[in-house]
């Protein structure tokens, strides 16, 4: 494995992401090849390329095209300080990063989900989202900035947008200082340089130099262990991919369910999944709903219109609870063509009075 040093450089220098494809491969130099997927085309060409020596008024280099197919870049000072570059189309091609492209290159090192978007455009990208448990994630962004400044400016607001952990990449250390790292770590953040932590391999494939969960090591802990009243307690923090049809629900009592899942198996009351009468200690119409749905096989049908209505409430409560107890995202209670709710999980009733 080895470093990318040249192209998170020179992802920083270059204003908007883009430049002919001439530019690009002097800036990154032998890293080409394996960067080159990430980008696309334009549509654009260039009229001016590098000079090594600037200076003149005429200066960059202009690429004239000629009748016969020909494309060279001529220095306009007098006398020339440049050499005449023969070029092609593709020479002087705008290519532009591809930030889905990237996005999903970086998948794997950076262990994420979910597709790009624009927080602060041009300035911060949702990479995507780093999954912690079911239902849990850091968001991952990443911060494109040219000066300490644009850098600067984009933390401050970040910090007071981002509600919860989250993290901040950038391609290098170079333009984020002492006091902005101070604040991404008291909004519950912590910065991570890429070229630090992703570099190729023999396949010029994209890798992690560490595992992800070591990288966000200190926002997963904040996220799988909020400060007291952030959030409702989870009654079971389940894998990222757990899905409802691995759990399945057993009353062994009027006011006892156990609950498997991959070979586990873990007791539940109604107020650990949050469907206890807080005034008179009984439980909710949801628990009362769910024990129907066990005896009735896992699912519960309605003929009488009113009815329907009524239940779609508590059915929508139900699963609202279940989904904030075990972090599931998915809804776990569908609804199938003969009219009746079907639960997703397995559900039984083997300690229940019919």
């Amino acid at each position: 494995m080895r470093k990318l040093h040249r192209l998170w450089r020179a992802l920083e220098n270059q204003q908007g992401l883009a430049a002919e494809r001439l530019e690009w491969r002097r800036l990154v130099g032998d890293e080409w090849p394996i960067v080159e997927p990430l980008f696309r085309q334009s549509g654009a060409l260039v009229g001016r390329v590098w000079c090594p020596s600037p200076g003149g008024p005429d200066c960059p280099r202009r690429v004239t095209r000629h009748d016969d197919g020909r494309i060279v870049a001529v220095c306009g000072d007098q006398p020339r300080n440049c050499d005449t570059l023969s070029l092609s189309l593709d020479d002087i091609a705008v290519l532009e990063l591809d930030v889905h492209r990237l996005a999903a290159a970086l998948a794997e090192p950076l262990g994420l989900s979910g597709a790009p978007r624009w927080v602060e455009e041009p300035d911060v990208l949702q990479l995507g989202m780093h999954e912690v448990a079911a239902g849990l994630g850091v968001p991952i962004l990443l911060l494109w900035a040219r000066t300490p400044h644009q850098a600067d400016r984009a933390i401050a607001g970040l910090v007071h947008s981002v509600a919860g952990p989250f993290a901040l990449t950038t391609p290098t250390d170079r333009f984020v200082g002492a006091q902005a790292r101070e604040k991404i770590m008291l909004a519950g953040g912590v910065q991570v340089p890429l070229d630090d932590v992703v570099g190729v391999n023999d396949h010029n494939r994209l890798v992690g130099q560490r595992p992800p969960e070591a990288v966000f090591a200190r926002v997963r802990e904040a996220v799988a262990q909020p400060a007291a009243g952030s959030r409702p307690a989870r009654a079971w923090v389940l894998p990222a991919d757990a899905r409802w049809e691995e759990l399945t629900f057993d009353f062994v009592a009027d006011e006892v369910i156990n609950v498997r899942f991959r070979g586990d198996t873990r007791r539940f009351e109604p107020e650990h999944l949050g469907m206890k009468n807080q005034k008179n200690g009984r439980p909710t119409l949801q628990w009362t709903l769910l024990q129907q749905m066990a005896v009735g096989g896992g699912q519960v049908a309605w003929t009488d219109r009113a009815a329907t209505d009524r239940i779609k409430k508590q059915k929508q409560a139900l699963s609202d609870r279940l989904t904030a107890a075990f972090g599931i995202e998915k809804d776990p209670i569908g609804w199938n063509d003969s009219g009746a709710y079907v639960a997703r999980f397995v559900l039984q009733a083997s300690g229940l009075r019919s």
